[in-house]
């Protein structure tokens, strides 16, 4: 990767976590939660705690806020799972399994939601591994790179291709392939603790809009009320009611008022879209047609339902 400042990464997920310990006992189980601190979703950290002489890794959010400039991962089983699948360790060596889970609304490693990035989805170290418990030292044995995220030459382990299954990116409630995670240490360093972050492109960093339906069809004069389903970049519902501005691609074909009603005014296609002042958008395709019914070769209503004036010239409906 050619590093970008983490500030100009708008499209980028960042999780924390903190505290491994080493060998993992809870085969195929998530890390098991701590109790969250109450911290908003979006300033939420992960610890992790790995007690080496027990085996026992722990994951949950602790106090403190994360970086403003990205969006935070937090709250263990809410927006991320994190799970270790095996352990092991041996000389100066200590390894788990880990697996990565999509707990949000929207796909993890995707700038345009149809094909994953080459970066996939990135888990980086902020700082140096920190002797808990016991005296030595301890670091990262095995990462597949270093990069500029929140600092200069931060190791990172990469979950990307085949990884995150077939069409390489992380998709809602996917669960990645386990990647091993091995750290160095000294055989008289009995915990250690590490805050990492998951950095992943997507394609809604501010979130987005459902406009629904997607298609429809309407008659010239006649008119449909599109619906419009407003979601936060974690894939919430927004709540704060925040207004929704509508606008037609094409007002002579089909025109649309405040409220989301479109009007059918000559034949054609209309892209009917829907946005917010927080950059949430979203749009539908209007279809609009001289006449919607061409059942007999006389069109009279109430054959010729959305538009009663029209005179049809067939006896099957046009293409689409």
């Amino acid at each position: 990767m050619n590093p970008t400042p983490w500030n100009a990464r708008f499209r980028a997920f960042a999780l924390a976590l903190a505290t491994l310990t080493a060998a993992c006992a809870d085969r195929d189980h998530p890390l098991a939660p701590v109790q969250p601190s109450g911290a908003p979703i979006e300033a939420a950290r992960l610890a992790c705690r790995v007690d080496v002489a027990a085996g026992r890794v722990r994951c949950g959010t602790p106090a403190g806020a994360g970086d403003a400039r990205t969006l935070i991962l937090g709250s263990q089983g809410v927006d991320v799972l994190l799970a270790s699948i095996g352990s092991s360790s041996w000389a100066d060596t200590f390894a788990i399994d880990v697996t990565v889970r999509n707990l949000i609304g929207q796909a993890l490693g995707t700038a345009d939601g149809s094909q994953g990035t080459a970066e996939g989805v990135r888990v980086f170290f902020t700082t140096p591994p920190l002797v808990t418990s016991g005296s030595g030292s301890v670091d990262v044995a095995n990462p597949d790179g270093t990069g500029i995220f929140t600092a200069a030459a931060q190791p990172y382990f990469q979950y990307s291709g085949g990884d995150l299954g077939w069409d390489g990116m992380l998709e809602p409630y996917e669960t990645s392939a386990a990647r091993t995670w091995k750290f160095r240490l000294d055989s008289t360093v009995t915990n250690f603790s590490f805050l990492v972050y998951v950095s992943a492109d997507v394609q809604h960093p501010n979130g987005w809009i459902d406009v629904l339906p997607g298609y429809s069809r309407v008659g010239i004069g006649g008119s449909t009320t599109l619906e419009a389903r407003v979601f936060t970049r974690l894939g919430r519902p927004d709540s704060t009611g925040a207004p929704v501005s509508w606008a037609s691609s094409n007002p002579s074909v089909a025109t649309v008022d405040a409220w989301g009603v479109v009007t059918g005014v000559s034949d054609g296609l209309a892209t009917i879209t829907a946005s917010t002042t927080s950059s949430r958008v979203g749009s539908a395709t209007v279809r609009v047609r001289a006449c919607l019914s061409l059942d007999v070769a006389t069109c009279t209503w109430p054959t010729c339902r959305w538009a009663p004036s029209c005179a049809c010239r067939a006896t099957r409906p046009p293409s689409t």
